[in-house]
């Protein structure tokens, strides 16, 4: 009797988690159809554009041309172009700009979504770089540390998994992870 009585309670259970499809559809508006064009240029016909069938699937992604930071009180920003590195605190940045860190509000990864990847390289899982202006990877025990170039030295830990990749995008040789800057 017990065993009966748990099958049917839990078979309506079972029953009340099925979603009822009758009252989605009912809830469905339907969509007129919009009327047909004929497609004359290669922006119609999707080649070239940012929509679905030109394969971008949006405009291209614009990037951040300055970052705010917070000094005497106040937000200030900076221009991305003298960022050297990014150094995550918890939830909120600093940013050397060659000579001092600057207190940013935003956490690293609102501030690597903002930067050029192409310029930018997230090295740590707390730190990105400016590749523009590394002067010198080495070695440190099974990682390594970037020397960036600016008035003040500034050395950047780089985690094991990534040496190989930063000194890739860099240009380094395998043998020599050593760059002067240009």
């Amino acid at each position: 009797m017990v065993a009966v009585v748990a099958f049917c309670v839990s078979g309506m259970f079972l029953l009340f988690l099925v979603p009822d499809r009758t009252r989605e559809q009912a809830e469905a508006v339907p969509v007129p159809a919009a009327p047909l064009a004929v497609a004359t240029s290669d922006a119609e016909l999707g080649r070239g554009s940012y929509g679905p069938l030109g394969g971008a699937g949006g405009p291209p992604r614009r990037f951040a041309r300055h970052l705010p930071v917070e000094r005497d009180g106040a937000t200030h920003y900076i221009a991305v172009d003298s960022v050297l590195a990014v150094h995550a605190n918890a939830h909120y940045t600093y940013l050397f700009d060659g000579t001092s860190k600057l207190f940013c509000p935003l956490p690293i990864s609102d501030v690597e979504a903002r930067l050029d990847t192409t310029r930018f390289l997230r090295v740590h899982r707390s730190h990105i770089v400016n590749i523009e202006r590394v002067v010198r990877l080495r070695r440190a025990g099974d990682s390594g540390v970037v020397e960036l170039d600016g008035a003040a030295p500034y050395p950047v830990p780089v985690s094991r998994s990534r040496v190989g990749w930063l000194k890739s995008r860099i240009g380094a040789p395998p043998d020599d992870i050593a760059r002067q800057a240009s």
